[in-house]
């Protein structure tokens, strides 16, 4: 490893204006605060480059940034993945593990749900991509919302089904477990997310990529869990992806949502699109993200000046900053509830590109030794 780059200040700078476009002055310095205070305990505040490896953006920074948009206003959002030498998932485990302890101090925040889950998903596989990443989504006044993200491949990709079936019933979803395994068929399960709540108020969410699903299908699919009506998600992918067939060049993800105060199935679906290489820069990106919230009936132009504010400064042609764009929709619902743009700080996209993207070698970084 040779030079370090600081890794949080850049972050928090864009954090920062994303709270300044967003109308959070009053509530920016404790956002950073503990943006910052976690990322120093995640050993994030320096990194070194080359990289170690990330899977949570395309060039490895370990850190994302996002805004939420819905009828009840605008969240921001930032995820965070904690590091240690040597990397392997083992030691970002124990990393993550220490995390946990830190964010017990944070107003709200139940680890019971990491207590019941740890021995299922920690890694035993030396190719898991990941192993366990933090979230916090911040909720105007209220205290933040933390959560944390499991790999189901921990184990092995064969064992990922499994995985989750056992942490469904630990959870208290174990009635709905087999019937949501069923419908995903033979889709990949990237990721199981948990609220860090008292169980009677927990959300479980689970993620799937989808490698041939077609637009259409992904409303067939909400449709079979009685999500119908509204902006659908096939118009989401003709306004962001400018395309009704298969997103082949990269697949798109869905996320189903469980609620503990509804455990008969999943309450909301979430259509994830990558924004890389449907969209031929940021700017394009942010135009179409602009588009979609216009069709949802939601704040378009609050999103415009975080867009405008976070591309200050680059490259007219510039992209890697948009990462996904997601759009979730809801039993009852009469349109789109939710959209939220995400945001990677590409603190080394400009030297090594898109490094996580297809490497041919992960651990312990996508980068060759010299």
């Amino acid at each position: 490893m040779g030079d370090l780059v600081e890794a949080v200040h850049i972050a928090r700078e864009q954090l920062r204006r994303i709270c300044t476009a967003t109308g959070r002055i009053d509530q920016q310095d404790g956002i950073i605060t503990l943006f910052t205070a976690l990322c120093t305990s995640a050993g994030l505040l320096r990194l070194p480059v080359p990289p170690r490896w990330s899977g949570m953006t395309d060039d490895c920074t370990p850190m994302e940034l996002s805004t939420s948009f819905d009828a009840k206003g605008t969240r921001i959002r930032f995820l965070i993945e904690a590091q240690a030498d040597p990397p392997s998932p083992q030691t970002y485990w124990a990393a993550g593990e220490r995390l946990c302890e830190q964010f017990a101090g944070i107003r709200g925040v139940d680890l019971a749900p990491v207590e019941a889950l740890a021995d299922l998903f920690r890694p035993t596989d030396a190719a898991a991509l990941f192993a366990m990443w933090h979230a916090v989504d911040w909720r105007g006044s209220a205290a933040p919302l933390c959560k944390v993200y499991f790999n189901p491949a921990a184990r092995g990709r064969t064992a990922s089904r499994d995985l989750i079936a056992a942490a469904l019933e630990r959870l208290g979803f174990g009635q709905v477990s087999g019937s949501l395994l069923e419908a995903l068929g033979g889709d990949v399960i990237t990721h199981l997310a948990v609220d860090l709540v008292p169980a009677s108020m927990a959300r479980v969410k689970i993620y799937v990529r989808h490698f041939r699903a077609v637009p259409a299908e992904f409303d067939r699919r909400a449709e079979r869990i009685g999500i119908a009506g509204g902006l659908g998600f096939a118009d989401a992918c003709r306004i962001v992806c400018r395309s009704a067939d298969a997103l082949r060049e990269r697949p798109a993800m869905t996320c189903y949502h469980l609620n503990a105060g509804d455990r008969a199935g999943p309450s909301a679906m979430t259509l994830y699109l990558p924004l890389y290489p449907y969209a031929a820069s940021d700017k394009v990106a942010a135009e179409r993200i602009a588009a979609l919230l216009t069709e949802a009936g939601l704040q378009a132009d609050e999103y415009r000046r975080v867009a405008d504010a976070l591309l200050a400064g680059r490259e007219a042609e510039s992209d890697g900053l948009h990462t996904y764009v997601g759009f979730r929709r809801s039993i009852g619902g009469v349109h789109g509830d939710q959209i939220t743009s995400y945001f990677s700080p590409t603190l080394f996209r400009p030297r090594f590109g898109r490094l996580a993207l297809d490497p041919d070698r992960f651990w312990p970084s996508a980068v060759p030794p010299v």
